[in-house]
C-alpha cells in the first residue's frame, strides 16, 4: 500500500508502520433501503497512541483508533489554536469532556441518535439533538440527513441551514 502510495505522488514520511498488527480494513454494506452498515476490523488503528498522532490545522477525527488517543491529540490541537472537527463514527457513548474540546461535531443520523437519545429522522429532530450537543459544550454541529441533506446549526446562526442534495 505505501509502495503504491509514493507511486500516485503522496508523501508517507509520516506513516507508520506496525509490524505487530495487520492493516485495518473496513466494509460498508447497503441495506434495501440504502441505509448503510459498517463492519470494521481496526488492526494497527487500534494499537494507535496520542503520541503517534500528529495534529494538522484543521485535525479532523472520528473513533477508528482508541478513543483516549483522539482525545488527547483534539485537547493538544485546541490549546494551539487548532480547529478540531470531530465526526463520532462509529457511533458510541463519548464523555462530555470531548464536547469542550471540539469546534465542530458532523454526524449522521444514527450517531446523533445514539449520541443524544433523540431519534433523528428530519430537520425537526436533527435541531433537537444539535441543542443537546451544544448544551455539552459544542459550538457548531452539523447532522448529516442522508438524502435530505444536513442540517448544521451554531452560535452565530440565527437559523440553522438545511440543503437537501439533489
Amino acid at each position: 500500500m505505501l509502495r503504491d502510495l509514493r507511486a500516485h505522488g503522496v508523501d508517507t514520511e509520516k506513516i507508520a508502520e506496525d509490524p505487530d498488527n495487520p492493516l485495518g480494513v473496513t466494509i460498508i454494506l447497503l441495506d434495501s433501503q440504502h441505509q448503510n452498515y459498517i463492519i470494521a476490523a481496526y488492526g494497527a488503528n487500534a494499537a494507535c497512541d496520542g503520541d503517534q498522532v500528529e495534529a494538522a490545522d484543521p485535525l479532523l477525527l472520528q473513533l477508528e483508533i482508541p478513543f483516549e488517543a483522539s482525545l488527547q491529540t483534539a485537547q493538544q490541537a485546541r490549546s494551539k489554536g487548532v480547529a478540531v472537527v470531530w465526526g463520532p463514527a462509529p457511533a458510541r457513548e463519548l464523555p462530555l469532556d470531548l464536547y469542550e474540546s471540539v469546534d465542530l461535531f458532523m454526524t449522521n443520523q444514527v450517531e446523533a441518535t445514539a449520541l443524544t437519545g433523540v431519534k433523528v429522522t428530519d430537520v425537526p429532530s436533527a435541531r433537537s439533538a444539535s441543542d443537546v450537543l451544544r448544551s455539552g459544550g459544542v459550538p457548531v454541529v452539523v447532522v448529516k440527513l442522508g438524502g435530505d441533506g444536513a442540517f448544521y446549526t451554531s452560535p452565530q446562526a440565527a437559523a440553522a441551514m438545511h440543503r437537501p442534495t439533489t
